[in-house]
């Protein structure tokens, strides 16, 4: 007893009706597969109407009894209507609510890939920075690496080391320093008739400069 009387209590009035509406419903399939029954339930519809009609007629109703029923159903308009202006306050709300937090998400992603996209392009930038400046360094080797090379290739030394290569070793010391003097005399000769611009000083010094040794060997 305790536990129907509790499931009486717990029905909602939005599962009674809508058991209610259920019922009727299987209610008018009966009437409309069965024409009697059609019949019968038309006929009873009839009466109640004219039973309503004789009610009416019999029944006076006064100016102020009319003013006071209009003024419940105009009332219950207002409370109707009111009622429908809430709700549909209430879902402008939700809906704007709804949107502002969309809003405030997109646009918290949209901060948020920007912070990654800047720490990237600073990455970037300290990568390439490194880069240029192990470049930069690399180049200088280079370049003092080749002048080194150049300026030893041109040596008096460095000719001698050339022109001997692996027998180098074979070859006495004393003859080695000779070979290496002669290098650096014809050097200096060199550069210093490169320096005379003068067609009159070349020819003065050709005409003292007798080559016959070298003629000869």
């Amino acid at each position: 007893m305790f536990s129907f009387s509790l499931v009486l209590v717990v029905m909602s009035a939005e599962e009674r009706r809508r058991r209610k509406r259920e019922a009727e419903k299987l209610h008018r399939k009966r009437i409309q597969s069965d024409p009697i029954l059609g019949a019968q339930e038309l006929a009873k519809r009839l009466e109640c109407i004219a039973r309503l009609k004789k009610i009416r007629q019999s029944k006076k109703i006064s100016k102020k009894e009319v003013q006071r029923q209009r003024e419940k159903w105009r009332l219950a308009k207002q409370r109707y209507v009111q009622k429908q202006k809430g709700m549909l306050d209430k879902m402008e709300a939700t809906q704007s609510t709804r949107a502002e937090s969309i809003r405030r998400k997109a646009k918290r992603r949209a901060e948020n890939k920007g912070i990654r996209y800047l720490r990237v392009v600073k990455k970037l930038e300290e990568k390439s920075k490194k880069s240029d400046r192990l470049a930069t360094k690399y180049k200088l080797r280079y370049y003092r690496l080749q002048k080194k090379l150049r300026s030893d290739s041109d040596s008096p030394m460095s000719k001698v080391n050339r022109e001997l290569k692996v027998n180098k070793e074979k070859v006495f010391p004393r003859v080695r320093k000779k070979l290496v003097f002669h290098e650096a005399v014809m050097d200096d000769i060199g550069k210093s008739l490169s320096k005379i611009t003068s067609k009159r000083d070349q020819n003065l010094i050709s005409e003292k400069i007798h080559l016959s040794y070298v003629k000869k060997y």
